[in-house]
């Protein structure tokens, strides 16, 4: 088959990553107990064996809801399993802005992320990261140190 469509490796990836133990996300998914849903896995329509069983309910489902290829994969709830009804195709950005790690901040009334914080603000992220994080400052102080 040659080269594997964009859409085929988003869902191999999705596979390893809840299912491959040796795969370098595993730990923050299939160990955490993320898994995918039965329709996306159980599927006779597709004929294919193993990790890429449901790939055609799969296709089917992002064709019809919202797929671009600028665009990724993302779970809304990150503590829930992949399925349609916790999957949606985000950009980048908003991506980067649903992950359990970020560092959300309360400034001027408004929360959003670090990131996006230090976009708005013209500001270096990893060293207001430090400033805040590691060195315990104030968001204030950290935002408007020179």
């Amino acid at each position: 088959m040659g080269k594997h469509s964009r859409l085929s490796n988003i869902f191999h990836n999705m596979w390893k990553r809840c299912y491959y133990s040796n795969s370098k996300d595993y730990h923050n998914y299939g160990a955490r107990g993320i898994l995918i849903c039965k329709e996306w896995l159980d599927n006779e329509k597709s004929g294919i064996g193993n990790c890429t069983r449901g790939f055609i309910a799969f296709k089917e489902w992002a064709l019809s809801n919202g797929y671009s290829d600028n665009l990724t994969l993302d779970r809304v709830d990150s503590n829930e399993d992949y399925c349609p009804e916790n999957c949606r195709w985000v950009t980048n950005r908003a991506q980067e802005n649903s992950r359990r790690n970020n560092l959300y901040i309360n400034y001027r009334g408004k929360r959003q992320s670090l990131s996006d914080w230090c976009r708005e603000l013209g500001l270096n992220y990893n060293k207001v990261y430090r400033r805040i994080h590691d060195s315990g400052w104030s968001v204030e102080r950290a935002f408007e140190s020179v």
